[in-house]
């Protein structure tokens, strides 16, 4: 006898999460599959984070997303962490297995196995990463241990405070080369890097600028922007205009949303169809 599914509840938890893709995502897939699942957004500011977790699962969630800004923060309040997420200090994937909580890092494997699909490239000598927090160590821990990388550039605004949260994650080895670049000077670091990653929110909105020029790039790099709403963010035109080949993180987010899936149903993501479905939606990276 076919073994029945129970209905479950998933979300993505986050504040705020007025442009996420997740639900259109997720739910599509469940349809697809005929699962019968929900996926809903979660918005909860940072104050009601330990208070949420405690109501979804007495509600019965089977998983749920985690997205800015409580990717650090939720480690707290999990009871199990998958070793990459350990590693990285951040959480973007909940699993509920009876009445634990598990946590993982799916944004590592959904960054590799993108960059694997657009560059075909198994091996980089240096990156540049704009940000220091919980996306950029994925993407370093990802970029070290996927694509042998072993010269880093971390771009920050506070690049002391980032220097000393990052000495406590465990991605690197003592063989890699860490540098930390103040946000307003980033030229020769990227000018110096086969790989460029923007891990940071800035440019979502398609006006605020970096602080970078087109003589930085060329065309041999490549430039990778997190963002997941535009093909053309500052950083990326920026990029583009200096020879560089780009790529938005689209690709990322629904790769990372393929292992998140087959966490909470054991099935694989039917991601060919999520993608024509968001292309008969209308929805186009700007």
């Amino acid at each position: 006898m076919k073994h029945k599914i129970r209905p479950g509840l998933a979300g993505i938890i986050g504040y705020p999460l007025d442009h996420s893709l997740s639900p259109f995502i997720h739910n599509h897939s469940f349809a697809a599959l005929k699962l019968p699942y929900v996926f809903v957004k979660i918005e909860v500011p940072a104050a009601k984070l330990k208070r949420t977790m405690q109501a979804l699962s007495d509600l019965g969630f089977v998983g749920a997303n985690v997205t800015m800004p409580h990717k650090e923060s939720i480690i707290n309040l999990v009871d199990w962490l998958s070793p990459e997420a350990l590693a990285v200090g951040a959480v973007n994937t909940l699993a509920w297995r009876g009445e634990k909580i598990k946590g993982y890092n799916t944004d590592i494997e959904g960054f590799a196995r993108s960059l694997e699909k657009f560059s075909g490239w198994k091996r980089f000598e240096s990156a540049a990463i704009f940000g220091a927090g919980g996306a950029a160590a994925a993407v370093a821990y990802a970029l070290f241990h996927r694509f042998a990388v072993r010269h880093f550039y971390f771009i920050c605004r506070n690049w002391r405070k980032a220097e000393k949260s990052l000495a406590k994650k465990n991605i690197f080895s003592d063989k890699v080369w860490v540098n930390f670049v103040d946000w307003a000077n980033p030229d020769a670091a990227v000018a110096s890097s086969d790989i460029i990653i923007n891990a940071t929110p800035v440019g979502m909105d398609g006006k605020r600028s970096f602080p970078i020029t087109p003589a930085a790039f060329n065309q041999k790099q490549v430039a990778y922007d997190l963002i997941y709403s535009s093909t053309t963010t500052p950083f990326l035109r920026v990029a583009k205009k200096g020879g560089a080949k780009t790529l938005g993180g689209l690709e990322m987010l629904l790769e990372q949303a393929a292992i998140s899936f087959k966490l909470w149903t054991g099935r694989e993501m039917p991601l060919a169809k999520v993608r024509g479905e968001l292309k008969r939606s209308g929805f186009r990276p700007r």
